[in-house]
């Protein structure tokens, strides 16, 4: 073998040799980083059962901790419940209505819509038309309150209670 030879091969065995150390080095980096990536994980993992409670529960999503499951505002039951048996009144005693009693409320309305660019006559006809509205719901949930006392209890927040002296 020649000395060039001897020098080439030389210079190719040098070659792969850095090269080796180059994917040894990066393969060594990546490991590094990924066992890096892993404690990094298990410390925001860590964080975050550090950090939740009951009402607030905290996760690690990718790099950034996150608020899952937020609490649900209080239900205020009490309210719910008014305004449920309000509307379940107001529908069973608009059911009593009788089809004219319909047509007269209506027909009050509209032809005051119609109306109402004759000097406001319109206006005295939505007005009465809201009236007889008014006044048969409260006939027709007063029957209703009648018919199910259970149901629908007289609210004792109208009238105060009286005081009690003794």
């Amino acid at each position: 073998m020649d000395f060039q030879s001897r020098i080439a091969a030389r210079r190719t065995e040098l070659a792969n040799n850095a090269r080796e150390a180059e994917r040894k080095a990066a393969a060594q980096a990546q490991a590094q980083s990924a066992a890096e990536q892993l404690q990094r994980e298990a410390a925001l993992d860590s964080i975050a059962a550090d950090l939740s409670r009951d009402e607030v529960i905290l996760v690690r999503q990718g790099d950034e901790l996150a608020i899952i499951g937020s609490p649900l505002p209080a239900l205020d039951v009490v309210g719910l419940r008014r305004s449920k048996i309000e509307s379940l009144l107001t529908r069973e005693a608009r059911k009593l209505w009788t089809p004219g009693q319909n047509w007269q409320v209506i027909s009050l309305i509209v032809a005051g819509a119609f109306l109402t660019t004759f000097y406001g006559l319109g206006l005295f006809l939505i007005l009465g038309g809201v009236l007889r509205r008014g006044a048969l719901n409260k006939r027709y949930r007063a029957e209703v309150r009648r018919r199910y006392p259970t149901l629908f209890p007289v609210e004792e927040t109208l009238s105060p209670p009286a005081a009690s002296s003794e």
